[in-house]
């Protein structure tokens, strides 16, 4: 479009602006000036129902102040206690949205705080790994939470003992270490490495027997549940002499059937609504990766790594409260040598068994 064009528009939209309505309009040339003259036909229109809904506003104004002064007292107070009624209605839907945040806010709050009371119980995780270690109310959720906890640990096996050596140390290797780590909580790490005088397959059907049977357990021990051929649920007592109980562990373990080895796992589960913890109890957490691998038909290497802790502080009603934590320690260690060796002796004395049957 050139100058000359431009100058042409604005001169029309001058001429239109000032041109009367009653007088005829200009025939618009052009898409512009058509548009153009839309526009200046809705605002006139837009006035024009604004002039009169304004008067018609007025109207009603000047009825209903007639209306008030006519009125009765009576009239005037039903009038008043409608709007009364109205506003208070909008206050209560708006008080009611309010207190059903608050409700949900409290109830997530309350949620917190119940996980926090037990999680204190468990001191020795962060909030993460709890969370992921808790079993279901529902039947066949219990089922795929139960695999998907073990075959998780499964995973890891190779990666645990490699962090730790275990594959360089030698025949007849054993530590145990207990201590009191960053977090306040009284670690433990059992190592055991020896080779079996036995085939990896006798040697894992001993282990199996032997973990199946609660009489031949060196601590008191109840089957809860069985999750197919190769796992195994049950809770876990340790106790002081008399028979006192002061740690509970709900432990899951698994095994792995592989061409030359068979793989054990252990993890304890840290919460069950079908057997909540005593509020007493220190809450177990352990973990137990066994590795029963072929040497040839007659030898076994047997890889044995146990990580577990627990709170250096013990809960209030638990036989060691106001215990020392040095005290705690020395005891910690010394059950974890009686229970290895009690396990030992066992197996070694299965072994024999299994071997001489075989024979």
């Amino acid at each position: 479009m050139t100058m000359t064009d431009n100058n042409e528009i604005n001169f029309l939209d001058d001429f239109l602006e000032d041109v009367n309505d009653g007088r005829p309009k200009l025939r618009a040339t052009t898409a512009q000036q058509r548009y153009r003259e839309r526009q200046r036909q809705e605002l006139r229109q837009l006035h024009q129902q604004v002039h009169e809904l304004s008067e018609h506003l007025d109207v009603l104004k000047h009825i209903r102040g007639m209306e008030t002064k006519q009125s009765s007292y009576w009239e005037k107070k039903a009038r008043m206690q409608k709007l009364f009624r109205q506003k208070a209605s909008k206050e209560n839907t708006r008080l009611k949205e309010a207190i059903e945040e608050q409700i949900k806010i409290a109830t997530t709050l309350k949620q917190v705080l119940e996980d926090n009371v037990i999680h204190e119980v468990f001191q020795s995780g962060d909030m993460v790994n709890w969370k992921l270690r808790r079993m279901p109310s529902d039947r066949f959720a219990r089922h795929e939470c139960f695999h998907a906890i073990v075959d998780d640990a499964y995973e890891r096996a190779e990666t645990i003992l490699l962090e730790r050596g275990l594959f360089d140390c030698v025949n007849g290797h054993k530590s145990f270490n207990v201590g009191v780590n960053a977090n306040e909580c009284i670690s433990i790490e059992i190592q055991a490495v020896k080779i079996l005088p036995c085939n990896f397959m006798v040697a894992a059907k001993s282990f199996w027997s032997h973990w199946n049977d609660a009489e031949t357990h060196p601590i008191k021990v109840r089957m809860l549940e069985t999750f197919g051929p190769d796992g195994i649920y049950l809770e876990q007592f340790e106790m002081l002499p008399g028979d006192i109980p002061y740690i509970r562990r709900l432990a899951a373990m698994k095994r792995y059937v592989e061409k030359d080895r068979v793989v054990f796992v252990m993890r304890t589960i840290l919460e069950d609504p079908y057997y909540p913890a005593p509020p007493e109890l220190y809450v177990g957490d352990h973990a137990m990766t066994l590795v029963l691998e072929r040497i040839n038909d007659k030898e076994t290497w047997r890889r044995l790594c146990v990580i577990g802790k627990i709170p250096s502080e013990a809960p209030p009603l638990n036989p060691l409260a106001n215990t020392s934590q040095h005290w705690i320690c020395d005891f910690t260690l010394l059950e974890s040598k009686r229970i290895m060796t009690t396990i030992e002796e066992t197996l070694e004395a299965r072994d024999r068994e299994f071997q001489k049957s075989n024979i």
